[in-house]
């Protein structure tokens, strides 16, 4: 703001005149009672001298006349709440009372309704098991979303039940169903001649590799050695642990993964973001490569050598489940059409806000939400 005047008033306080002309609530409460950090702050003032929120805006409208295609693994999120009670007295354990279960359709599948809420078509390829929960899968989709499962016989639809104390949304305790050695030779040609034929027909493929035995060596050849733009996340978890870097790839033009990934497929154990960027994008042969660090934001690294910074948006964190997958949704695109790089992992960062205060996957990222948000952020 630039003050034409000041004046001291009877108890000392200075006050200053201004000739800008933002008087909205939003403005007066990102300017005096913001409950970002100052560095936040700082970045947020630094961004509104170059952008507007209209500009970003008219950018992630842009998303509607693209077609991804997303690739990955149908994983189930369940939710089993139950209120933990006390030591069983002749056990060493601690008993819960059951209260309710919930279910929620993640992994690729949570990719691909972020996608359509912003994609007018968006068309999923998706692995999952040959029991119950295919229903649950194909009912959580939205109506926009073309779905071509890749039935697996004789194997369960990924499905990690977690035990969660419902007042804080505590986890305690996980269960995971699943099958993670590779699909066999039937499942995988058949997964390959609907890629084959699918791609040609999409703007460009968004990947989500959870290492579950979905994504062969002969799929990853499939999609690294083709001609479209390949958007690629793959997930370290409990379950590979080491076993699913993003080294597996040699070609990527846009990488979305964690630090804590980043570092264990880069092996520099007190690597910081960029370093450890610096190395996979030469080893991935990216483009762009964008390393989320969670409460500090994330950074974005082009071939160019530049270096992009976010901090994180995020006051209020209810569930970090999905944060991730919603983040690599919704750049996926703007990285796709070589939006402003400096602007993709604040639109990364916003989208992430607001999943955080979503539990689970209980819904997606949706455009009046997000433009909203960031309106209010560009005041």
């Amino acid at each position: 703001i630039k003050a034409e005047a000041a004046v001291v008033n009877e108890v000392g306080a200075r006050i200053h005149f201004t000739n800008e002309q933002k008087f909205s609530s939003s403005h007066l409460i990102n300017r005096f009672f913001s409950s970002h950090p100052s560095a936040t702050q700082a970045y947020l003032e630094d961004l509104r001298t170059r952008y507007r929120a209209d500009d970003i805006l008219r950018m992630l409208d842009g998303y509607s006349v693209l077609r991804p295609l997303v690739v990955g693994e149908a994983i189930v999120d369940e939710y089993c709440y139950t209120t933990p009670l006390a030591k069983a007295p002749r056990e060493s354990i601690i008993a819960a009372k059951y209260e309710s279960t919930e279910l929620f359709a993640g992994g690729a599948v949570a990719t691909a309704n972020h996608l359509a809420g912003f994609c007018n078509e968006v068309t999923l390829v998706a692995s999952l098991g040959d029991d119950q929960y295919q229903e649950v899968i194909k009912s959580a989709l939205k109506p926009n979303v073309n779905f071509t499962p890749i039935v697996i016989p004789d194997r369960p639809t990924t499905r990690k039940r977690r035990f969660i104390e419902p007042s804080h949304l505590t986890k305690l305790f996980e269960l995971q169903y699943l099958d993670d050695t590779d699909i066999d030779g039937s499942v995988e040609e058949r997964t390959l001649r609907s890629l084959e034929h699918l791609a040609a027909s999409h703007d460009f493929v968004v990947l989500n590799d959870f290492g579950h035995g979905f994504i062969t060596s002969r799929i990853r050849q499939l999609l690294c050695g083709s001609d479209f733009y390949l958007a690629l996340n793959t997930q370290t978890n409990s379950a590979n642990l080491g076993f699913n870097p993003i080294t597996k790839y040699d070609r990527a033009q846009y990488c979305c993964i964690d630090q804590a990934e980043a570092k264990l497929a880069s092996g520099l154990l007190h690597g910081s973001a960029v370093e450890c960027g610096r190395t996979l994008m030469r080893r991935v042969n990216a483009d762009w490569f964008m390393i989320t660090t969670g409460i500090y934001g994330a950074t974005l690294l082009l071939n160019d050598g530049t270096v992009s910074e976010c901090p994180s948006l995020s006051s209020d964190v209810v569930d970090r489940v999905g944060a991730g997958d919603a983040f690599f949704a919704l750049t996926s695109p703007w990285a796709y059409k070589e939006n402003p790089s400096d602007l993709v992992a604040f639109v990364g960062n916003c989208v992430g806000a607001l999943q955080v205060g979503i539990v689970g996957n209980r819904s997606s990222v949706e455009p009046i939400p997000l433009y909203r948000f960031i309106s209010t952020l560009m005041e």
